[in-house]
């Protein structure tokens, strides 16, 4: 057990001690008795058994990871691009404006706070340069001890001022999406958005509430607009994303963003203004203790001896993680896929249901029926048994229905998702030792990682990909293809770049 776990088991006795002890509702001073005691108990104790108190690696997200996140969901991911384009908007808006998740998308705790078209307002500011939007997003949250109103913080978001960071540009993104979802009151593609001009692009009426950020449908294939993105969804397309791009999966979370952008703020704006953009009162010291890290930035040698306040960033994988990722092992088997025969030695219940379903299209080989199925009803689980129980148990002519076909489909099913799982959690094993076994980039390799982020990456063949695949339909499962032989610094001005990211 680690210091951290003690911690959580501490918080988990004092709630049901505050729930048990009606008694002691309201007595603040026995509150705050109880929470004392548990703290030095929690601390004798980590003393005696020389507990671990390290806590978890803390990864800070900049501008090279986000950047390296875009190019991978545009390029690598087998996903519908209308889900995919929506959760690059949502990484670009917790990237400038640190924003909590539950600001954002659907949480456990504030299930009613989360972004919608009202929220969401597209400027035009410029008419030399009809590709250049700014973006107003006002974000609303509900955290504790705030008072008895929600917050509400309005960020203005303008566009990039060149080519190198064209993907981190939200308007076009935000454009993009909207054409491809036809919510603009009037505008259908993109020549008409471009020859408007109205100053704030409007959405279709009966829009306005409707969540933004929609769910997607299983698998990511494609998107319910009737659902607002939920966290468990974000998160398991950020792991996956995150593990394609080289990213290590188990700690890139959504406050990746929220710590590195806090980290920049603090540096450029100052403590007062940055804690006033985060929702923290003044004299809170949460920003310093666990979201900036300035402190391991500074450069002592430049203070010690030339008196110079300079920042050194990019030395370690928590500041850098794109920069410092591992290199992957030349080990091709290093990642084997569970085969059937091995998941079948570990698992029990998928002996089980393999049985079963050989034996059930053995039956059916043989044009047995229902009855000739008896043995096998003793073996189901008891939600399969019941779940047949409720069948008509004669074959239906008219409506084609056959018991046999019905519990042959559903013992397949559960044997295909079963396996999947087994799989999928080799998979996530694999994924960690893999990381650990990766060697560290050498000079070289990081030196061809900053030139990649310096003229950011293969932004042709991105643009590229984004343009051929805008007009495949939704729900299909889109694969961008990429050329090992096109050059990825070969890109055109800065409005054509935008004109081919909008089209």
């Amino acid at each position: 057990m680690s210091y951290a776990t003690l911690n959580t088991v501490r918080h988990d006795i004092y709630a049901l001690m505050m729930a048990q002890c009606s008694a002691a509702q309201g007595d603040k001073r026995l509150h705050e008795q109880w929470r004392t005691a548990l703290v030095k108990h929690c601390k004798y104790l980590a003393t005696c058994e020389d507990l671990p108190t390290a806590g978890r690696p803390k990864y800070y997200f900049g501008p090279p990871e986000t950047l390296l996140l875009i190019e991978t969901a545009l390029t690598g991911l087998d996903r519908c691009m209308d889900n995919t384009l929506q959760h690059i908007v949502l990484y670009l808006i917790m990237f400038y404006t640190a924003a909590r998740p539950g600001s954002i998308m659907k949480t456990r705790h504030y299930s009613g706070f989360y972004l919608r078209y009202k929220d969401v307002a597209i400027v035009r500011t410029s008419t030399a340069d009809a590709t250049r939007f700014h973006v107003q997003i006002t974000l609303c949250a509900w955290k504790g001890g705030h008072g008895l109103h929600p917050w509400s913080q309005s960020f203005r978001i303008a566009p990039v001022r060149g080519d190198n960071y064209l993907l981190l540009d939200l308007g076009l993104f935000l454009i993009v999406l909207g054409l491809r979802r036809g919510a603009f009151r009037r505008h259908a593609d993109i020549q008409s958005l471009l020859q408007g001009s109205e100053r704030v692009l409007e959405w279709k009426d009966g829009l306005q509430d409707e969540p933004f950020l929609c769910g997607s449908t299983p698998r990511g294939l494609g998107v319910d607009y009737t659902k607002p993105m939920a966290y468990p969804g974000f998160r398991l397309f950020l792991k996956q994303l995150a593990e394609k791009a080289g990213l290590d999966p188990m700690y890139t979370t959504a406050y990746c963003f929220r710590r590195g952008t806090a980290s920049t703020m603090n540096r450029v704006l100052g403590s007062e203004l940055t804690k006033n953009l985060l929702h923290h009162k003044q004299q809170s010291d949460v920003l310093h203790r666990h979201y900036a890290s300035n402190a391991q930035q500074v450069d002592l040698t430049a203070m010690a001896l030339y008196g110079e306040d300079e920042v050194l960033q990019g030395l370690s994988l928590q500041d850098a993680p794109a920069l410092m990722r591992p290199v992957p092992t030349d080990d091709q088997n290093a990642t084997p896929e569970l085969s059937l025969k091995d998941a079948l030695i570990v698992s029990s219940d998928l002996r089980i249901l393999h049985m079963q379903k050989a034996v059930l299209e053995d039956i059916m080989g043989n044009g047995g029926d229902i009855n000739d199925a008896a043995p096998i009803l003793g073996t189901l689980l008891p939600t399969d048994q019941e779940w047949f129980a409720r069948l008509p148990q004669d074959n239906q002519e008219e409506s084609g229905f056959n018991p046999l076909d019905a519990l042959h489909g559903r013992v397949a099913l559960r044997c295909r998702r079963l396996l999947s799982d087994l799989r999928g959690r080799v998979r996530r094993s694999q994924t960690i030792t893999s990381h650990a076994r990766g060697q560290a980039p050498t000079v070289d390799e990081l030196e061809m990682r900053l030139s990649d982020i310096e003229l950011a990456g293969p932004l042709g063949r991105v643009l590229d990909a984004l343009v051929q695949s805008s007009s495949m339909p939704e729900g299909d499962a889109i694969i961008c293809s990429i050329s090992d032989a096109e050059d990825p610094t070969e890109e055109a001005g800065s409005e054509d770049g935008r004109l081919r990211l909008m089209e």
